[in-house]
């Protein structure tokens, strides 16, 4: 049996557990979405912490755990610095993240929507000025359809994307309230 292992992933999510550890889920190419456990990442010395920050894309090393997965060591690929400097680009990288975590089942291979994401990140990414609104309704479309919630001819805008999305997931969206104190 396989103990340890390899996967190139993006990072949609951390939550903080107990004094130095955090639980993270990730979208990776070829398992999915995976919640992963980083060991001691909010220590102030800590050599993995700066890779393992939201919206980055790396290469973990993790061993199997009984619970979770636990990451062993992270090999930086890009950290979308220009996305991270823009709030309205980061409130609609937020909103991808939410989207995709509440919408995708977990261990299930997504390379269509994992390469999605990864391209928006790229495009958030960019230097020139971008319409994060088409973008992320564009993704909403695009998550719907290549789920099976919507069929394929069919495309929604404006507040019918949320309301069809807030159905799916049976819950609000909380980035909305970010995306509405931009403007």
């Amino acid at each position: 049996m396989i103990r340890s292992y390899r996967s190139e992933a993006l990072i949609i999510r951390k939550v903080k557990r107990g004094e130095a550890d955090s639980v993270i889920t990730v979208l990776t190419r070829r398992q999915g979405l995976r919640v992963v456990f980083a060991k001691g990442i909010r220590r102030l010395k800590s050599k993995r912490a700066p890779f393992l920050d939201l919206f980055n894309h790396v290469v973990l090393y993790l061993s199997k755990g009984k619970t979770y997965d636990i990451v062993t060591d992270v090999e930086p690929i890009d950290n979308f610095g220009i996305l991270k400097t823009h709030l309205s680009r980061v409130a609609g990288a937020f909103k991808i993240s939410e989207l995709t975590n509440r919408l995708l089942p977990e261990s299930q291979s997504h390379e269509v929507i994992f390469d999605k994401v990864l391209n928006l990140f790229l495009i958030l990414n960019q230097v020139e000025d971008q319409d994060e609104e088409k973008i992320i309704n564009g993704f909403g479309n695009f998550l719907l359809q290549e789920l099976g919630f919507i069929p394929q001819s069919l495309t929604l805008t404006g507040k019918d994307i949320d309301r069809t999305l807030e159905e799916v997931m049976e819950k609000k969206i909380k980035t909305n309230l970010l995306l509405a104190k931009l403007v």
